[in-house]
């Protein structure tokens, strides 16, 4: 970057600064070396203290926001109802809360635990009527209920191993795909238990 020189000095602190010829050209008002001493040279440093910024900030939270729709929203692209409580333990940045933990917290007579998760057993995420949720004491214990291991999905291979493709375990499955046939079954095979 070229090094370039003061020009110019800011209107209210003093301080030397930089512009272009061809901005000084065009500028309305003297030049300023921030926002900060733009605004006290315009009279408008008042309106942008800390305690100005949150007065306004609270003046459009809520219901006095014209965008508010209640404090209640599907949210987009997963189908959970979401409810408007800054307070609650598990609020997200936003403010909202997921309903079913709130139903589910109220159905309890307690808040829920860390890890503790609550399942829709119609599988409707919408659907929070308190007797069409269930809580699981954990990940694992919810994600269960959702996916079956795979040796309960798909019965075994021919030679007992557990199957992965096209009802084959992957040692009879590479084989398939070289040769086109099933691999043939060895005393070993025999042994195995298919519980394994």
């Amino acid at each position: 970057m070229v090094n370039r020189r003061a020009n110019c000095k800011c209107a209210v602190c003093g301080k030397p600064i930089y512009r272009r010829p061809s901005m000084l050209v065009r500028l309305a008002n003297p030049p300023c070396c921030s926002h900060t001493c733009s605004n006290r040279l315009r009279g408008t440093d008042h309106l942008h203290t800390p305690e100005a910024i949150a007065k306004r900030a609270a003046k459009m939270r809520g219901s006095n926001n014209p965008a508010w729709k209640g404090g209640r929203y599907i949210e987009p692209g997963k189908g959970y109802v979401m409810i408007r409580r800054p307070d609650h333990h598990r609020a997200r940045q936003n403010g909202y809360v997921l309903e079913h933990i709130l139903i589910a917290e109220e159905k309890l007579g307690r808040p829920l635990q860390d890890g503790e998760e609550v399942h829709h057993k119609n599988g409707d995420p919408a659907d929070n009527r308190s007797e069409n949720l269930e809580v699981y004491p954990s990940h694992m214990a919810h994600w269960g209920k959702h996916h079956l291991p795979l040796r309960l999905k798909a019965p075994p291979c021919e030679c007992g191993r557990p199957s992965m493709a096209r009802g084959m375990c992957s040692r009879c499955y590479a084989y398939w795909r070289r040769t086109g046939k099933h691999r043939p079954l060895v005393k070993r095979d025999l042994r195995r238990d298919p519980a394994e």
